[in-house]
């Protein structure tokens, strides 16, 4: 049986009429039913013969020498636009190189005074500050009592009760 898919994949084996007499005749009656691919084979078809109607162009025998020539202008002339655009681009990527390397080593991002004595500025975490003593967090042990209750122990027993286990591995 088909459907639209296969039959568009035989169009073209319609159209050049290769197809055997069974298919043809199953593909036609599909096309009976089927509005949609009917419409796509007709417009196929007559695309195809507006195609043929076409008169047939003739090139002039310099035709190949002069395509040639205008392609090889062409190509010569990019070239010539291409290289002041690759050197401005190359000077653009030297400046903000040199722009981040200054910023990298000569500027003093992070080191300014913090407002909280116990803290540190980012750009002295690895390194050693004589007279500043690292802030230390206790730990702390919550209350069980502020703890939420885990609602899978709530399930797994409600479960357990019906007789269900989701927990352990069917063998």
């Amino acid at each position: 049986m088909l459907d639209s898919d296969k039959a568009k994949m035989l169009l073209n084996d319609y159209i050049e009429d290769t197809l055997d007499p069974a298919t043809r005749n199953e593909l036609e009656a599909f096309l009976q039913t089927d509005a949609e691919c009917r419409t796509f084979f007709r417009e196929a078809m007559d695309t195809r013969r507006r195609l043929q109607s076409l008169s047939v162009v003739t090139p002039s025998e310099q035709f190949d020498e002069v395509l040639r020539q205008r392609i090889v202008a062409y190509v010569q002339e990019g070239e010539k636009t291409s290289h002041p655009k690759r050197g401005v681009s190359v000077m653009v990527s030297g400046g903000v190189l040199l722009a981040a390397l200054y910023m990298f080593f000569f500027t003093d991002i992070g080191m300014a005074p913090s407002h909280d004595e116990h803290v540190m500025p980012a750009s002295t975490i690895s390194t050693a500050v004589p007279g500043m003593k690292p802030a230390v967090q206790k730990a702390t042990t919550p209350d069980k009592a502020s703890i939420p209750k885990d609602s899978m122990e709530t399930n797994i027993r409600k479960d357990a009760q019906k007789g269900i286990d989701l927990i352990s591995d069917p063998k």
